[in-house]
């Protein structure tokens, strides 16, 4: 489901107009960025958790040639599934 599909699924779900939908689902992910930027930690209860990890720089291979590359240390975004989410999608 793209973006568009599911606020036309809260608008229908709640009678409010989409663009309203359209604004406070653009709002509740910047802040969700901003958050995990800042605190590296959301727990939404009954959802999930969205945490960040450092990742460390290593080596990797181009799969073309097989030569080493130098990927360097990131941050990334992880989410882990709520009880109520996990036992929704697995019954």
């Amino acid at each position: 489901m793209t973006k568009r599909g599911f606020v036309n699924r809260i608008a229908v779900a709640t009678g409010y107009p989409k663009v309203h939908i359209d604004n406070v689902i653009d709002h509740f992910l910047e802040q969700l960025i901003d958050a995990l930027e800042e605190d590296g930690r959301i727990e939404l209860r009954n959802f999930g958790v969205f945490r960040t990890v450092d990742l460390p720089a290593r080596v990797g291979r181009n799969p073309s040639t097989g030569e080493p590359v130098s990927i360097p240390a990131s941050r990334h975004a992880r989410f882990r599934a709520g009880k109520r989410m996990r036992d929704t999608l697995n019954p």
